[in-house]
């Protein structure tokens, strides 16, 4: 029996062993679960303070991409654009010297001075194709030249096509860049302008040969006029020799002036003989009457005897 109590008092201490144990642990289990909610709470505030954050960001970079995807577009094409055109002009333009200081060397021929020459292999007789650099980048096509004149670092160009003064006015010593070869349309385009050139210049020089010979004619026409009002009214076209009749020296009007003068002169001369004249008329009547009148005065003769029946 003795031994049946201790077995029952070791295991009621062994279960409340147990029991105390199972306490404390759960205790420690239950400040686990606390300060594991407590963990979960704070990294679940921090959770959704980050979420915010790379939510605002996302759309930050969002709105960033949206904005910024039209520029990445335009520079997708520029950058296709100009891979383009450097594919033409490596392949259809041929190799060119950029930058080059061009003077005008003869203002009336249109020769330019270029600094290159035989450093990049120029030749004399050489042809090359001429554009004139503008400041924004552009470029203006000048014409084709050859190479009159090779030097280490310089040549002289002469143009191959009819220069004009006025279009020469226009070239700007500056930068130019020269080419080798140009493709054949962009040479045919300012061939075909440069015929229609020639063709405007030829009927230009046809119209102005055809004025100079209006001027002319109006030029004597002009003179014929002033030669026909000096010969009526007078002038220094007409000669001053005074042994000339007058409508010679001072035109027809002054001849006609100086007729109505002498006319006027010799009408009043006239009517001064008829004056003269009509008052010796009278006279002679008054004398004829007079001596009629004396006449009948004086003594009659006699009857003459032969005059009886």
């Amino acid at each position: 029996m003795i031994a049946t109590q201790d077995d029952n008092s070791e295991q009621a201490w062994s279960g409340l062993v147990q029991e105390r144990n199972m306490n404390f642990w759960g205790k420690v289990l239950a400040w686990l679960v606390v300060f594991a909610g407590l963990g979960a709470t704070y990294c679940t505030a921090k959770l959704i303070q980050v979420r915010n954050s790379w939510t605002a960001k996302l759309a930050k970079a969002t709105k960033q991409y949206e904005e910024l995807a039209p520029k990445v577009r335009d520079a997708k094409a520029e950058l296709e654009r100009q891979q383009e055109e450097l594919h033409r002009a490596t392949t259809f333009w041929g190799p060119f010297s950029d930058m080059v200081p061009t003077q005008i060397a003869d203002p009336a021929g249109g020769k330019l001075q270029i600094n290159i020459g035989k450093n990049v292999g120029l030749k004399e007789g050489q042809w090359l194709y001429g554009f004139e650099l503008q400041p924004d980048g552009t470029s203006i096509y000048r014409g084709d030249f050859s190479v009159e004149t090779a030097l280490d670092a310089q040549s002289l160009m002469r143009p191959n096509f009819r220069v004009r003064p006025e279009e020469i006015a226009t070239w700007k010593g500056a930068n130019w860049r020269w080419r080798t070869t140009i493709p054949a349309t962009t040479t045919k385009l300012f061939d075909d302008m440069e015929l229609a050139l020639v063709r405007a210049d030829e009927l230009l020089g046809a119209r102005r040969q055809t004025l100079q010979i209006q001027d002319k004619l109006i030029a004597e026409a002009k003179d014929q006029h002033a030669q026909r009002i000096a010969e009526l009214i007078g002038g220094d076209q007409l000669p001053q020799d005074e042994q000339l009749a007058t409508e010679y020296r001072a035109g027809l009007v002054a001849a006609v002036e100086e007729s109505e003068e002498l006319r006027n002169g010799l009408l009043i001369e006239v009517d001064r003989l008829r004056r003269e004249l009509l008052a010796l008329q009278q006279d002679v009547d008054r004398i004829k009457s007079d001596n009629v009148q004396s006449v009948g005065k004086l003594p009659q003769p006699a009857p003459s005897v032969a005059g009886r029946p």
